[in-house]
């Protein structure tokens, strides 16, 4: 396109209007070259994703974030109806469950354990909860998760079976990160007892023949706000704020004191581990927001794109 539009300006100004002067055709050849060149550069970075062209009132922006439906629970709603059935869709009579449990970070990526199970022909169940990590641990959570959680594994050893499948999805760096913790228990000893925790979950789905995959958050900008529009506009390219920006090696310094608990699992059999820090975001050791729409969320269609790469049949 910008070629074309390039070789309409150098005829329609250059080659019909004959009767200029040289000097005045040159200066338009140099204007259309220049045109062109910044229509194309502004196209490619368009095409690679660092920017779009307009990303729309902040009314339309917003929306963007607004997951489409997908059938899931709070775990209010799961205690009270007592029944994964209120919580999902059997989309495959008869064939196997995928339960994807945790917090909002579990929430964030129900369309796409719904666009999964559809693929798969399976049921699926979500349970997810505002800063309520699955299972539960005495770390700073109230005794409502505590209740929730135990209600939820106890309907879970009732109803799951052979070859059925649970994803856990929590917010860990939001737990368990050093920088985060203050006051009575450390980061270490918090994330210690929540591996004991998720051990004894894990050896109990093992025992019913299940396998418990748990996939890392993604990155946590610690001062980004909700809303704050991390994605570049060719008319307003400075405007980006810092808070968007993290180093990658600082993020990957604060999960250290609960990775290690979490590989200790996994190279012990018992759990699946995945990372699901998205690097691509990341040049040169520098992270971007331009996927997240607060400071650890994804954006609805980015969080079901990103989940159909990692557990999706391919």
């Amino acid at each position: 396109m910008t070629i074309v539009i390039v070789g309409e300006i150098s005829y329609l100004l250059v080659e019909k209007r004959s009767s200029i002067a040289r000097s005045e055709k040159i200066a338009v050849r140099i204007i259309a070259i220049s045109l062109g060149t910044c229509l194309s550069m502004l196209g490619l970075e368009a095409i690679s994703g660092r920017f779009s062209i307009y990303s729309g009132t902040r009314d339309s922006y917003l929306r963007k974030i607004r997951l489409p439906e997908a059938t899931s629970c709070s775990r209010d709603e799961f205690v009270a109806s007592k029944s994964l059935d209120r919580c999902g869709e059997f989309l495959g009579e008869g064939k196997s469950m995928v339960v994807l449990i945790g917090d909002s970070h579990a929430g964030q990526f129900r369309r796409g354990v719904k666009e999964m199970a559809v693929r798969e022909g399976l049921a699926y169940s979500v349970l997810s909860d505002n800063g309520c990590i699955f299972p539960y641990a005495p770390i700073e959570q109230v005794g409502a998760c505590e209740n929730r959680n135990s209600s939820i594994t106890e309907l879970l050893r009732n109803t799951l079976k052979k070859d059925d499948r649970v994803i856990l999805i929590n917010s860990f760096h939001g737990y368990f990160a050093e920088r985060k913790k203050q006051g009575r228990i450390s980061a270490e000893i918090s994330a210690r007892y929540y591996s004991a925790e998720l051990l004894k979950f894990a050896k109990e789905m093992k025992r019913m023949g299940i396998r418990v995959n748990v996939l890392l958050p993604g990155l946590f900008f610690w001062d980004l706000e909700s809303g704050v529009n991390c994605q570049s506009e060719w008319f307003n390219r400075s405007s980006i704020e810092k808070s968007c920006f993290i180093e990658l090696k600082q993020y990957e310094y604060e999960r250290v004191v609960y990775l290690k608990f979490l590989q200790e699992l996994a190279s012990g059999g018992w759990i699946g581990l995945i990372d699901g820090v998205l690097k691509h975001t990341c040049s040169s050791g520098v992270c971007s927001a331009r996927e997240y729409y607060d400071s650890n969320h994804y954006f609805g269609g980015y969080a079901e794109e990103n989940f159909l790469k990692i557990f999706g049949r391919r």
